[in-house]
């Protein structure tokens, strides 16, 4: 593959971008969010700002996480380069590398090896500082995926898709009267990119660091099933996720589509699969039983 090398070991991988650029990435990141509290807020920039949460934020859970990481459904190759550009524009680097290092954490879970484990290298670790570790993709971890060469671009060069949609909010919130008059690009990327980007962020890594490592109680954190790991279910956690934060059970089950087992247990994001299904955009959808 022209984007992929040799590591010393043999392993097909991909190379990633410089450590400098990923911190000053994730540092405007936040910056920009603080900015919007200094900006004017009209209800279309509001409305914006969560479409495009739910928006990017199901990119990552439906397509990084259930999609590729674990192949819970099974998607034609448009609709899986959308739900991958979706992903990538939640920040949260690319789609190849999201999933390879999340197979290695499943594999590797709460022991030695996990990549973003707090009982392997502490809370801060494992909630954002790992992003700033893993600088190459492994695509033998990932090879099913590495086979779409369109993939493969987005996951070497996944920073064009965040810039892309702040350019487009930008331009609209600037030139158009859309977002409640012109002149509002500063308010359209500080409210609708930034603050949504941020708090995608930092609620995909909670799923590490608040459902891992912390005993059951009463309050958050259940434990419905044994499993090999520390996996705990946060209620509280499920809506900002789209019901990633029923994470024992997922870990229980980690080929199913379906995270949230019981009626009561939210899990937005298998009702996008199961709409995607019934549109039939997906197929071969895996759910398990409680």
């Amino acid at each position: 593959m022209n984007a992929s090398l040799q590591s010393p070991h043999g392993s097909s991988i991909q190379r990633g971008e410089s450590l400098g650029i990923m911190k000053l990435r994730v540092l405007l990141v936040h910056v920009g969010a603080i900015a919007a509290f200094f900006q004017p807020l009209t209800w279309p920039i509001a409305i914006v700002a969560v479409f495009g949460y739910v928006l990017r934020v199901g990119g990552l859970v439906v397509g990084y996480h259930r999609l590729f990481a674990h192949r819970a459904f099974l998607a034609g190759r448009l609709t899986q380069f959308i739900l991958a550009w979706l992903g990538a524009a939640g920040g949260f680097r690319g789609p190849l590398w999201w999933a390879s290092v999340h197979r290695q954490h499943h594999r590797y879970s709460d022991n030695p090896g996990d990549p973003h484990s707090p009982l392997v290298g502490g809370r801060w670790h494992a909630h954002l500082g790992f992003i700033f570790e893993q600088q190459h993709t492994n695509l033998a971890v990932v090879e099913d995926l590495a086979c779409y060469p369109e993939l493969l671009w987005l996951n070497k060069y996944h920073y064009l898709a965040p810039y892309s949609f702040m350019a487009a909010l930008f331009a609209i919130g600037q030139w158009t009267p859309w977002l409640g008059a012109t002149g509002l690009g500063l308010a359209a990327i500080t409210w609708g990119f930034f603050l949504p980007t941020l708090l995608g962020i930092h609620a995909i890594a909670a799923l590490n660091s608040v459902t891992h490592g912390v005993r059951p109680n009463r309050w958050s954190n259940k434990q419905s099933f044994e499993t090999q790991d520390s996996t705990t279910n946060c209620w509280w956690l499920a809506l900002p996720t789209l019901g990633e934060s029923w994470h024992n059970n997922h870990h229980k089950y980690p080929f199913s589509a379906r995270c949230g087992l019981h009626w009561i247990e939210l899990d937005i994001a298998y009702y996008i699969i199961w709409l995607l299904a019934k549109l039939h955009l997906v197929h071969r959808v895996r759910v398990a039983s409680r």
